[in-house]
Protein backbone atom coordinates (compact mmCIF):
# COMPACT_ATOMS: atom_id res chain seq x y z
CA UNK A 1 0.00 0.00 0.00
CA UNK A 2 2.89 2.59 0.57
CA UNK A 3 3.93 1.93 -3.24
CA UNK A 4 0.53 4.10 -3.78
CA UNK A 5 0.91 7.94 -3.58
CA UNK A 6 -0.97 10.12 -1.37
CA UNK A 7 -1.90 12.98 -3.26
CA UNK A 8 -4.95 14.03 -1.24
CA UNK A 9 -5.53 13.94 2.72
CA UNK A 10 -7.87 11.53 4.56
CA UNK A 11 -9.92 14.74 5.79
CA UNK A 12 -10.60 15.65 2.11
CA UNK A 13 -11.03 12.38 0.75
CA UNK A 14 -13.38 11.50 3.23
CA UNK A 15 -15.37 15.01 2.45
CA UNK A 16 -15.63 15.15 -1.51
CA UNK A 17 -16.22 11.14 -1.70
CA UNK A 18 -18.14 9.59 0.90
CA UNK A 19 -19.88 12.61 2.79
CA UNK A 20 -22.25 13.85 0.22
CA UNK A 21 -24.10 10.27 0.00
CA UNK A 22 -23.37 9.12 3.23
CA UNK A 23 -24.75 12.43 5.22
CA UNK A 24 -28.04 11.93 3.02
CA UNK A 25 -28.58 8.80 3.10
CA UNK A 26 -27.01 7.59 6.96
CA UNK A 27 -26.45 10.70 8.76
CA UNK A 28 -29.81 12.23 7.75
CA UNK A 29 -31.75 9.44 8.69
CA UNK A 30 -30.29 9.16 12.10
CA UNK A 31 -30.50 13.11 12.95
CA UNK A 32 -34.15 12.01 11.79
CA UNK A 33 -34.48 9.99 14.86
CA UNK A 34 -33.96 12.42 17.16
CA UNK A 35 -36.83 14.77 16.87
CA UNK A 36 -39.45 15.23 19.17
CA UNK A 37 -37.68 12.99 21.55
CA UNK A 38 -37.86 14.02 25.07
CA UNK A 39 -34.59 14.99 26.37
CA UNK A 40 -35.29 18.29 28.25
CA UNK A 41 -33.35 21.90 27.65
CA UNK A 42 -29.67 21.29 28.20
CA UNK A 43 -28.94 17.28 26.90
CA UNK A 44 -25.21 15.81 26.57
CA UNK A 45 -24.43 14.39 23.78
CA UNK A 46 -22.03 12.09 22.48
CA UNK A 47 -20.33 11.56 19.02
CA UNK A 48 -18.09 8.92 18.24
CA UNK A 49 -16.20 8.40 15.11
CA UNK A 50 -17.08 12.10 14.29
CA UNK A 51 -15.04 11.96 11.51
CA UNK A 52 -15.14 15.85 9.75
CA UNK A 53 -18.23 16.56 11.75
CA UNK A 54 -21.01 16.56 9.35
CA UNK A 55 -23.14 14.36 11.58
CA UNK A 56 -22.49 17.25 14.62
CA UNK A 57 -23.49 19.81 12.02
CA UNK A 58 -26.95 17.86 11.04
CA UNK A 59 -27.90 17.40 14.06
CA UNK A 60 -27.85 20.98 15.37
CA UNK A 61 -31.53 21.73 14.04
CA UNK A 62 -32.81 18.26 15.87
CA UNK A 63 -31.19 19.39 19.20
CA UNK A 64 -31.71 21.93 22.22
CA UNK A 65 -29.99 25.35 21.63
CA UNK A 66 -28.34 23.57 25.27
CA UNK A 67 -27.34 20.49 23.96
CA UNK A 68 -23.80 19.69 25.39
CA UNK A 69 -21.97 17.81 22.54
CA UNK A 70 -18.62 15.41 23.37
CA UNK A 71 -16.80 15.15 20.08
CA UNK A 72 -14.41 12.02 19.68
CA UNK A 73 -12.15 10.74 17.31
CA UNK A 74 -9.29 8.66 17.33
CA UNK A 75 -8.04 10.49 13.90
CA UNK A 76 -6.60 14.08 15.06
CA UNK A 77 -6.30 14.91 11.36
CA UNK A 78 -10.01 14.36 11.16
CA UNK A 79 -10.76 15.57 14.45
CA UNK A 80 -9.32 19.28 13.34
CA UNK A 81 -11.22 18.84 10.13
CA UNK A 82 -14.23 18.72 12.63
CA UNK A 83 -13.12 21.63 14.74
CA UNK A 84 -12.84 23.51 11.50
CA UNK A 85 -15.73 22.87 10.32
CA UNK A 86 -17.75 23.57 13.44
CA UNK A 87 -15.74 26.42 14.73
CA UNK A 88 -18.50 29.35 13.95
CA UNK A 89 -21.46 27.27 15.73
CA UNK A 90 -22.69 28.49 18.64
CA UNK A 91 -23.01 25.88 20.38
CA UNK A 92 -21.00 23.97 23.37
CA UNK A 93 -18.63 21.50 21.82
CA UNK A 94 -15.86 20.03 23.50
CA UNK A 95 -13.23 17.58 21.44
CA UNK A 96 -10.93 14.27 22.30
CA UNK A 97 -9.06 11.97 20.66
CA UNK A 98 -10.58 8.71 21.54
CA UNK A 99 -11.88 5.49 19.88
CA UNK A 100 -15.46 4.29 20.67
CA UNK A 101 -14.04 0.68 22.19
CA UNK A 102 -12.31 2.58 24.64
CA UNK A 103 -13.85 6.01 26.01
CA UNK A 104 -12.38 8.18 29.01
CA UNK A 105 -16.08 9.52 30.69
CA UNK A 106 -17.80 7.93 33.43
CA UNK A 107 -20.64 5.49 33.70
CA UNK A 108 -24.10 7.19 32.49
CA UNK A 109 -23.25 10.61 31.95
CA UNK A 110 -24.70 10.61 28.22
CA UNK A 111 -28.58 11.44 27.58
CA UNK A 112 -28.00 10.74 23.51
CA UNK A 113 -25.43 9.07 21.51
CA UNK A 114 -24.78 9.56 17.72
CA UNK A 115 -22.95 7.02 16.18
CA UNK A 116 -22.05 7.22 12.80
CA UNK A 117 -19.36 4.38 12.43
CA UNK A 118 -18.19 1.72 14.19
CA UNK A 119 -20.18 -1.25 14.16
CA UNK A 120 -18.84 -3.81 11.34
CA UNK A 121 -19.01 -7.29 12.98
CA UNK A 122 -21.35 -9.19 15.43
CA UNK A 123 -18.60 -9.21 17.65
CA UNK A 124 -18.53 -4.95 18.03
CA UNK A 125 -22.14 -4.99 19.21
CA UNK A 126 -20.93 -5.96 22.67
CA UNK A 127 -17.72 -4.12 22.52
CA UNK A 128 -18.71 -1.04 21.09
CA UNK A 129 -22.47 -1.53 22.13
CA UNK A 130 -20.71 -2.27 25.72
CA UNK A 131 -19.06 0.75 26.14
CA UNK A 132 -21.61 3.24 24.95
CA UNK A 133 -24.42 1.68 27.14
CA UNK A 134 -21.77 2.38 30.13
CA UNK A 135 -21.57 5.81 29.39
CA UNK A 136 -25.22 6.17 28.46
CA UNK A 137 -27.95 7.23 31.25
CA UNK A 138 -30.89 5.24 32.02
CA UNK A 139 -33.29 5.73 29.66
CA UNK A 140 -30.96 7.56 27.38
CA UNK A 141 -30.76 6.88 23.30
CA UNK A 142 -28.36 6.01 21.08
CA UNK A 143 -29.05 6.44 17.34
CA UNK A 144 -26.23 4.40 15.56
CA UNK A 145 -25.37 3.00 11.58
CA UNK A 146 -24.61 -0.47 11.64
CA UNK A 147 -22.67 -1.43 8.66
CA UNK A 148 -24.72 -4.92 7.37
CA UNK A 149 -22.87 -8.16 5.30
CA UNK A 150 -23.20 -7.58 1.34
CA UNK A 151 -21.32 -4.01 2.15
CA UNK A 152 -17.88 -3.49 -0.30
CA UNK A 153 -17.67 -7.43 -1.67
CA UNK A 154 -15.29 -6.24 -4.29
CA UNK A 155 -12.44 -5.79 -2.08
CA UNK A 156 -13.32 -9.35 -0.75
CA UNK A 157 -14.02 -11.12 -3.54
CA UNK A 158 -10.54 -9.88 -4.63
CA UNK A 159 -8.95 -10.65 -1.60
CA UNK A 160 -10.42 -14.35 -1.92
CA UNK A 161 -8.66 -14.78 -5.53
CA UNK A 162 -5.44 -12.95 -4.46
CA UNK A 163 -5.48 -15.95 -1.47
CA UNK A 164 -5.81 -18.52 -4.31
CA UNK A 165 -3.17 -16.59 -6.75
CA UNK A 166 -1.29 -16.95 -3.85
CA UNK A 167 -1.51 -19.90 -2.92
CA UNK A 168 -2.69 -19.10 0.67
CA UNK A 169 -5.28 -21.72 0.94
CA UNK A 170 -5.07 -21.85 4.75
CA UNK A 171 -6.10 -18.74 5.05
CA UNK A 172 -9.28 -19.15 3.62
CA UNK A 173 -11.04 -20.18 6.57
CA UNK A 174 -10.30 -16.85 8.45
CA UNK A 175 -11.67 -14.88 5.76
CA UNK A 176 -14.70 -17.83 6.04
CA UNK A 177 -15.03 -16.48 9.41
CA UNK A 178 -14.88 -13.11 8.88
CA UNK A 179 -17.93 -13.20 6.37
CA UNK A 180 -19.62 -15.29 9.20
CA UNK A 181 -19.15 -12.46 11.77
CA UNK A 182 -20.69 -9.75 9.39
CA UNK A 183 -24.36 -8.34 10.51
CA UNK A 184 -27.20 -9.50 9.43
CA UNK A 185 -30.79 -6.51 10.68
CA UNK A 186 -32.29 -9.74 12.31
CA UNK A 187 -28.96 -9.65 14.09
CA UNK A 188 -29.81 -6.62 15.76
CA UNK A 189 -32.66 -6.70 18.13
CA UNK A 190 -31.27 -9.73 20.02
CA UNK A 191 -28.10 -9.00 20.07
CA UNK A 192 -28.44 -5.37 21.27
CA UNK A 193 -31.20 -6.74 24.16
CA UNK A 194 -28.37 -8.76 25.74
CA UNK A 195 -26.45 -5.32 26.30
CA UNK A 196 -29.82 -3.66 27.77
CA UNK A 197 -30.27 -1.91 24.63
CA UNK A 198 -33.88 -2.02 23.58
CA UNK A 199 -33.99 -1.72 19.61
CA UNK A 200 -37.22 0.86 19.15
CA UNK A 201 -36.64 1.82 15.45
CA UNK A 202 -34.54 0.83 12.40
CA UNK A 203 -34.24 1.67 8.89
CA UNK A 204 -32.08 0.08 6.10
CA UNK A 205 -30.44 2.24 3.53
CA UNK A 206 -28.78 0.60 0.60
CA UNK A 207 -26.46 3.09 -1.60
CA UNK A 208 -23.06 3.05 -3.60
CA UNK A 209 -20.24 5.19 -3.21
CA UNK A 210 -17.76 6.14 -6.07
CA UNK A 211 -14.59 6.80 -6.02
CA UNK A 212 -12.32 7.80 -8.89
CA UNK A 213 -9.25 5.43 -8.30
CA UNK A 214 -8.27 2.43 -6.53
CA UNK A 215 -5.91 4.99 -4.02
CA UNK A 216 -8.90 7.23 -3.26
CA UNK A 217 -10.13 4.21 -2.34
CA UNK A 218 -8.00 2.71 0.07
CA UNK A 219 -6.80 5.81 1.25
CA UNK A 220 -10.21 6.77 2.10
CA UNK A 221 -10.94 6.78 6.07
CA UNK A 222 -14.13 4.91 5.33
CA UNK A 223 -11.98 2.20 3.57
CA UNK A 224 -8.62 2.37 5.43
CA UNK A 225 -9.77 3.15 9.27
CA UNK A 226 -12.50 1.20 9.05
CA UNK A 227 -12.94 -1.79 6.90
CA UNK A 228 -8.94 -2.16 5.68
CA UNK A 229 -7.59 -3.38 9.25
CA UNK A 230 -10.20 -6.01 9.72
CA UNK A 231 -9.83 -7.38 6.09
CA UNK A 232 -6.07 -7.71 6.93
CA UNK A 233 -6.23 -9.09 10.07
CA UNK A 234 -7.22 -12.50 8.68
CA UNK A 235 -3.63 -13.12 8.01
CA UNK A 236 -2.22 -14.04 11.39
CA UNK A 237 1.44 -13.76 10.27
CA UNK A 238 2.21 -9.90 9.69
CA UNK A 239 4.57 -10.74 6.44
CA UNK A 240 1.73 -12.45 4.88
CA UNK A 241 -0.06 -9.40 4.75
CA UNK A 242 2.18 -7.22 1.98
CA UNK A 243 1.97 -9.80 -0.81
CA UNK A 244 -1.69 -10.69 -0.28
CA UNK A 245 -2.51 -6.10 -0.47
CA UNK A 246 0.01 -5.94 -3.28
CA UNK A 247 -1.87 -8.29 -5.25
CA UNK A 248 -5.45 -7.00 -4.20
CA UNK A 249 -4.21 -3.39 -5.53
CA UNK A 250 -2.52 -4.94 -8.80
CA UNK A 251 -5.90 -6.87 -9.46
CA UNK A 252 -8.79 -3.48 -8.46
CA UNK A 253 -6.36 -1.45 -10.62
CA UNK A 254 -6.24 -4.38 -13.28
CA UNK A 255 -10.22 -4.01 -13.42
CA UNK A 256 -10.74 -0.66 -12.71
CA UNK A 257 -8.16 1.45 -14.66
CA UNK A 258 -9.42 4.92 -15.96
CA UNK A 259 -13.17 4.12 -14.40
CA UNK A 260 -14.84 4.82 -11.53
CA UNK A 261 -15.00 2.32 -8.57
CA UNK A 262 -18.43 1.73 -7.30
CA UNK A 263 -18.90 0.39 -3.77
CA UNK A 264 -22.01 -0.76 -2.77
CA UNK A 265 -22.82 0.01 0.83
CA UNK A 266 -25.74 -1.69 3.00
CA UNK A 267 -26.77 0.20 6.49
CA UNK A 268 -28.75 -0.17 9.16
CA UNK A 269 -29.51 3.02 10.62
CA UNK A 270 -31.35 1.78 14.34
CA UNK A 271 -32.51 3.86 17.43
CA UNK A 272 -31.67 1.85 20.64
CA UNK A 273 -32.85 2.77 24.40
CA UNK A 274 -31.51 1.83 27.84
CA UNK A 275 -33.96 -0.70 29.13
Amino acid sequence: MSAIPVTQSHADRYDNLVVPTWSAEVDNTLVHFLHDLPMGTTPTVLVPESRTGHLVLAAFPALPERTRFMVVDPSSEMLDACRQRLKNAQRSIFYSGQSITKLSYAQGVFDAILAGYGFVTQGDIPLAGGELLRVLRPNGIVAAAITLRHSIPTFTDMLRESLLKLEMRDIESALDAFHQALIEPEDLAPAFAQLGLHLTQSTIREFTLHFPSVEDFLFSPFIESTFLPRWLAICTEPEQRKPILTHVVRTLNTYFYGRTLPVPVRVACVLLQRQ
